[in-house]
């Protein structure tokens, strides 16, 4: 059964690899694979359905090589990061050219706010980025800032969506604006995030405020 829809799966990215587009009908789709209609329909709903279990798997399949490593326990959360951005190019590398494809059909304020038809990887994706901004409050790599703080795991998504952006209209040989890219804006979340003269000086002023005589 798994080997079916996989098998599905498999054919549509290759579908989508050649044509550069979505195949016209999911009736076309399947009379080109060599199976039913009624076959497809056991596994996915629609083009969409099969899109949102591709963008899943593809931060899944990060996550799990990334929390492998002998060292990932050791890493500081910023490292974790940039630990999970670059496995994610090389799990992009496997099929480029399809999420070239899907990146085309959905538009830039989608991909940024609710990424129809990615969903799926949006949803996989904030639970690890709920974990690392805990990880990184108790870390203190990140400062808890009234009314900001709950906007860290969106600005991480962001971060992730950047980063497959950049990487999917890279030209550069062997992805080295993509790897400079990373490291740049992954340092620069942290670096805003971390604590500045201002945090003092604004704890400083409450601590007087409230011990005012």
């Amino acid at each position: 059964m798994e080997n079916f829809k996989k098998n599905i799966q498999e054919k549509y990215i290759e579908y989508l690899s050649e044509y550069q587009r979505k195949p016209n009908s999911v009736y076309s789709f399947v009379k080109g694979i060599g199976i039913e209609e009624k076959q497809f329909y056991e596994y996915y709903n629609s083009f969409e359905d099969i899109d949102n279990s591709i963008w899943k798997k593809l931060i899944e399949s990060t996550l799990e090589a990334i929390q492998k490593e002998e060292v990932w326990q050791q890493y500081s959360v910023r490292e974790k990061m940039l630990s999970y951005c670059y496995t994610l190019i090389e799990q992009l590398k496997i099929h480029r050219t399809y999420y070239k494809v899907v990146a085309e059909y959905t538009s830039p304020s989608l991909f940024y706010k609710r990424p129809a038809p990615l969903e799926a990887m949006k949803e996989a994706f904030s639970s690890f980025a709920s974990d690392m901004v805990l990880e990184g409050m108790d870390s203190g790599e990140m400062v808890n800032r009234p009314y900001f703080s709950d906007k860290y795991t969106d600005g991480l998504w962001l971060l992730n969506v950047f980063v497959i952006k950049f990487w999917l209209s890279d030209s550069s040989t062997g992805f080295e604006k993509s790897d400079a890219a990373i490291e740049k804006s992954v340092n620069l979340y942290f670096d805003v995030l971390a604590k500045t003269p201002l945090d003092s000086a604004f704890d400083f002023a409450k601590f007087m405020f409230q011990n005012r005589c």
